[in-house]
This record gives structure tokens, sequence and C-alpha cells, in this order.
């Protein structure tokens, strides 16, 4: 049984080593698979992470000049209203003088039209009054 059994060890072994390397192989081709999909996987996420990333750089970019032309125009708006006020400010002055020229105009002519009238009817009384004096006399 001595040689038997140490023959039989070496076949055992020998099987045994064979059976091992078969198995190691076939997982090692799994692990090279699944190390290539991992890859793959990762490549794919970089991809997708720079894309992101540029993404984002544009739309920091975008947010940029958006403030910016907002800022312009709230600058172009606050001169447009100084501009309006100031404009209000001049035709209230302007109207404020032509009000006062017209008031002034108007009440002269009363006066001049009032005068005249006033005298018409003196004249006309004063005429009436020496009339009825030389009925009188």
């Amino acid at each position: 049984m001595g040689l038997t059994a140490v023959l039989l060890a070496v076949v055992t072994a020998v099987l045994g080593l064979v059976a091992g390397w078969a198995l190691g192989r076939s997982r090692s081709a799994a692990v090279v698979g699944e190390r290539d999909t991992l890859r793959a996987e990762r490549d794919d996420l970089r991809a997708s992470y720079d894309d992101a990333q540029r993404d984002l750089a544009d739309a920091r970019t975008a947010v940029a000049v958006a403030g910016e032309r907002l800022e312009a125009e709230r600058a172009a708006m606050t001169q447009r209203i100084a501009d309006l006020q100031q404009s209000e400010a001049q035709l209230k002055e302007s109207f404020q003088a032509l009000s006062h020229q017209a008031l002034e105009a108007n009440s002269k002519q009363f006066l001049e039209v009032a005068q005249a009238t006033l005298r018409a009817a003196q004249t006309e009384s004063q005429a009436d009054l020496d009339q009825r004096r030389q009925a009188v006399e």
C-alpha cells in the first residue's frame, strides 16, 4: 500500500492542481470581465462628469452674463427714472410759469374790459344826469 498510496496521493494532488488551475482560470476570466466592465463604467462616469463640469462652467458663465446684463439694465432704469423726474420738475415749472402768465393776462384783460364798461356806464350816466338837469332847469 505504500506505493499505491503515494501514487494515489500524487494523482489526487495532480487532479486537485488541475481542477484548481481550471477553476482559478475561469474565476480569473470572470474577474477580468468584471474588471473590464468596471473600467468601462468608470470611463463612462468620467465622461459624464466631464460633461457635467462643462455644463456647470457654461451655466456659471451664463449666470455671470445675465447678472451683468441685469446690472446694466438696472443702472439704465435708474438713470431713466432720474431723467423722468427731472423732466417732470421742468414741466411743472413750465406749467406754473405759463399758468401764471395766463392768469396775469386774463386778469389784465378783465380789468381793461371792466374799466371800459365802467367808463361807458359813467359816460351814459353822466349824459343821463345832464339831460335830467337840463330838464329840471
